[in-house]
C-alpha cells in the first residue's frame, strides 16, 4: 500500500517514514511494553494514522504521521526508562 502511495505521489517520503515509524515502534514494543500501556497521546496519535489510512485519506495520514513522530519522539525518553526500571526490577 505505501509503495503504491509513493507511485502516486511521485516520492518515497511517506513509505520512508512509515519504514522509520515502524523501527521506532518496534524499539518501544521491544522494551516489554503492550500497546494498551502506552500513554494516551501516543495511543491516540497513532489511532488517528490508522483511521486516515484506513480511509483513504493521504493528506490526512500525512499529518497523522508527522504529529505521532512528534508525540513518540516525545514520549520515547519516558519509555526507555520505563522500560529500564521494568528490566532491573525484573532481573
Amino acid at each position: 500500500m505505501f509503495i503504491a502511495m509513493s507511485r502516486y505521489t511521485g516520492s518515497d517520503v511517506i513509505e520512508r517514514n512509515v519504514i522509520d515509524l515502524c523501527e521506532r515502534t518496534h524499539h518501544v514494543r521491544r522494551c516489554a511494553y503492550r500497546s494498551s500501556d502506552l500513554t494516551v497521546p501516543l495511543h491516540a496519535s497513532l489511532t488517528a494514522l490508522a483511521s486516515a489510512l484506513a480511509d483513504g485519506k493521504m493528506g490526512a495520514a500525512v499529518i497523522a504521521l508527522n504529529d505521532h513522530f512528534r508525540v513518540l519522539e516525545a514520549a520515547l525518553p519516558d519509555l526507555v526508562m520505563r522500560a529500564l526500571a521494568t528490566s532491573l526490577m525484573q532481573d
